[in-house]
């Protein structure tokens, strides 16, 4: 499985060296297998998992988290070698006996380090709608199909009940290069960070996806392709301002919920 949504592409710090001019703020350079283990932290502390408890699979854990089976077993040795977890048998994860006080004071701490990256996520935001106009302009019929695939892979992993953060980046990194712009492609590891927090925000997407904000996410997709389609600038950039509303300070979040109010009709696809 691919790190990431890069697959073949050059990677992110070559697209960062190209804009270093902007003085743009960066996200900490940290090890990937770090920050799964601080998302897995989150996931056993958030769910109130307990001694003896068993954590999901290592190929739903993966998934979820758009990690390869090889970063996650990094992350996961490092956490049974800090006595967080322990192998019952050799496919069974489970929660060993803690220092929850610990844990929970390390979390604390990376929480204000997170909230620090807050402006260059609404950075990404704004982008990414003011972008819209670009990428209807320069959108070709196979620029069309990169995104109608990634649409059609969300709906299937919704029908599923499998993890959605793959085709969720996958999905605005198809965006983002139809602009033909490479530094505007510097910010979809920024796109990846955002579903990662997203994580820790909302442990309960380890369990796959069926929550109505899967099915929101799962429809603006959608909704936002067939505004691209059509050719309509202006409606997508209305669509996607309530679809990344969640990633803004609250006043601008009101503002995405009164375009989420429109006269939008949203449907759960066919689950059965």
């Amino acid at each position: 499985m691919q790190e990431g949504v890069w697959m073949d592409h050059e990677q992110p710090e070559e697209h960062l060296d190209r804009i270093d001019f902007l003085s743009l703020p960066t996200l900490p350079r940290q090890n990937l297998s770090e920050r799964v283990t601080q998302i897995l932290k989150h996931l056993i502390i958030d769910q109130g998992l307990q001694e003896g408890d068993r954590l999901p699979p290592e190929r739903r854990l993966a998934e979820a988290i758009n990690v390869s089976r090889t970063v996650l077993r990094e992350s996961l040795s490092r956490l049974i070698g800090e006595g967080v977890i322990r192998r019952g048998t050799p496919r069974k994860l489970e929660v060993a006996g803690f220092d929850r006080a610990k844990v929970l004071a390390e979390l604390a701490g990376l929480a204000e380090q997170e909230s620090s990256h807050q402006e260059l996520i609404e950075l990404r935001v704004f982008v990414e709608i003011g972008s819209l106009e670009v990428i209807v302009q320069r959108m070709t019929p196979q620029h069309l199909a990169e995104i109608d695939r990634w649409v059609c892979l969300g709906e299937e992993k919704l029908r599923a009940h499998k993890p959605l953060a793959l085709v969720d980046a996958g999905f605005h990194a198809a965006l983002l290069r139809t602009t033909g712009n490479t530094a505007i492609e510097a910010f979809l590891p920024i796109i990846e960070e955002n579903l990662r927090q997203s994580l820790v925000r909302s442990t309960g997407q380890f369990a796959g996806s069926g929550s109505s904000d899967d099915y929101r996410v799962v429809m603006e997709h959608r909704q936002i392709l067939e505004a691209l389609r059509r050719e309509d600038a202006a409606t997508a950039r209305l669509l996607m301002l309530a679809h990344l509303s969640p990633y803004l300070h609250r006043d601008w979040r009101r503002r995405g919920q009164l375009v989420a109010s429109d006269p939008v009709v949203v449907r759960r696809p066919d689950t059965q």
